[in-house]
């Protein structure tokens, strides 16, 4: 009974320190540490502080050797960083490469965010690797074409169109200034930090970081940048004013609180 104890009171000291080792060697890259870890019971859906887990890390940094061998293990897919809010696909499609995009479409790996960052990056193979196996909606679509125009992508803008990308609505509403005025303060959350909100000359602009933008409306609750409409911000309004802000910027959202002023 004595050594059952032992033993079990060894297994749960070495648990988390062999989590630890398989998160660092998916970051590296090492699929021989990956593979002698797993072998000894380490978690394969370990998590960071900000919910990176081994696959996580290895599509990030372009490790496809590690990718498949976890995504072989039964790795889930449906991961997200908590921090960034980005999908394992949109992590992928920032920094990992085409190979490591096309074995997690393979797997069923989705991200509504991934297209979008692969035009922003100008990869067009990753782009017709998301519209070939992804089938994106239309909305992404259409707000992905936006950022293609945007970024002077003209070869990229002709691929999303010829796969059903329209023009994005523009944000021309008109509202009242009394409405405007509901929405004017100061909101905070991770990791945008500071975003102020100011009517001037009946027009309502976003401030953060000292950049200002001018916001143009949907509707009386919604909002998009006038210069970049894919970039939107939905407010939460409740007993006369807003309390919080949603900042959906290519499929990644950010939610914001009101701060009351002292």
């Amino acid at each position: 009974m004595i050594l059952l104890s032992t033993g079990i009171a060894l297994l749960l000291i070495q648990a988390p320190r062999l989590d630890e080792e398989l998160l660092e060697a998916a970051r590296k890259g090492d699929l021989p540490a990956v593979q002698a870890l797993v072998g000894k019971g380490a978690n394969i859906e370990a998590q960071s502080r900000y919910g990176q887990t081994p696959l996580f890390f290895a599509a990030r940094n372009g490790h496809a050797p590690v990718v498949r061998f976890l995504l072989g293990k039964g790795a889930k897919t449906d991961v997200k960083d908590s921090f960034y809010k980005m999908s394992l696909l949109s992590a992928a499609a920032d920094r990992g490469g085409v190979d490591v995009v096309a074995a997690l479409l393979d797997a069923g790996a989705n991200g509504s965010d991934a297209l979008g960052i692969a035009v922003y990056r100008g990869n067009k193979e990753i782009v017709e690797l998301i519209l070939r196996k992804a089938k994106p909606p239309a909305d992404e679509l259409s707000s992905a074409l936006q950022a293609a125009e945007q970024a002077k992508q003209p070869e990229i803008a002709a691929m999303l169109k010829a796969a059903g990308a329209k023009p994005p609505r523009k944000p021309e509403a008109v509202v009242a200034a009394e409405k405007l005025a509901l929405l004017v303060g100061t909101y905070k959350g991770d990791p945008v930090g500071e975003f102020t909100v100011q009517l001037k000359e009946g027009k309502l602009f976003g401030m953060t970081q000292g950049q200002s933008f001018e916001l143009g409306a949907f509707d009386e609750t919604t909002f998009g940048l006038v210069q970049a409409p894919q970039v939107t911000l939905k407010f939460n309004v409740e007993g006369g004013k807003a309390t919080k802000l949603t900042l959906d910027q290519r499929g990644a959202q950010f939610t914001l609180v009101r701060v009351e002023e002292k």
